[in-house]
């Protein structure tokens, strides 16, 4: 509120809009997986790699629901690999066109959980699911030209000493409802 002579007043009301996305049926009934691996040489001599490799079953997800991820670690270094680490990130970027064309990119790590150790000579397989909270944004396939919402699961494998992590990045698309809830509605 403007008032002449007097200080401006300014309310900030909250107001959250969740999108309707489905998930299409025959989607979920013949889905696509999603597969990567990274290899990295713990040595001075490069003959001792450590391999990790992900497997997301389905490239696609509904909040409210489960993502599931299978994780096999092969290390034949002689080092321990301290733990697992598995973060769900959603990327927010906005965009402005004018006065200037200005472009802003916000990470928000939605869903963390940690694993054990994969010793020393030795492969370790992981199977876990992470919960997508139901309040979850759909990814943003309609560019908007404002907003725009993105979707990765990090595997990192935390390395003991000096070494650097290994990292992989899975994107995977949001829906808000699946193909039961569209079959219902």
């Amino acid at each position: 509120i403007q008032r002449p002579w007097t200080f401006d007043e300014r309310h900030i009301i909250p107001l959250t809009v969740l999108k309707h996305m489905p998930l299409s049926p025959c989607y979920r009934s013949n889905p696509t997986s999603l597969e990567k691996q990274i290899t990295k040489t713990i040595s001075l001599f490069g003959t001792r790699p450590i391999t990790m490799l992900a497997l997301l079953p389905e490239d696609s997800a509904v909040r409210g629901e489960p993502l599931r991820i299978c994780v096999t670690v092969t290390n034949n270094s002689t080092t321990n690999v301290e733990k697992l680490r598995f973060s769900v990130l959603q990327y927010i970027w906005y965009y402005s066109h004018v006065p200037l064309r200005v472009q802003k990119m916000e990470c928000v790590p939605l869903v963390n959980k940690e694993t054990g150790a994969v010793h020393k000579k030795s492969e370790r397989s992981f199977a876990h699911e992470l919960m997508i909270p139901p309040t979850t944004q759909p990814s943003d396939d309609e560019l908007s030209g404002v907003i725009n919402i993105s979707y990765e699961l990090r595997v990192e494998a935390v390395l003991r000493g000096f070494f650097k992590n290994l990292v992989l990045n899975l994107p995977f698309k949001l829906y808000s409802s699946g193909a039961s809830s569209v079959l219902n509605t």
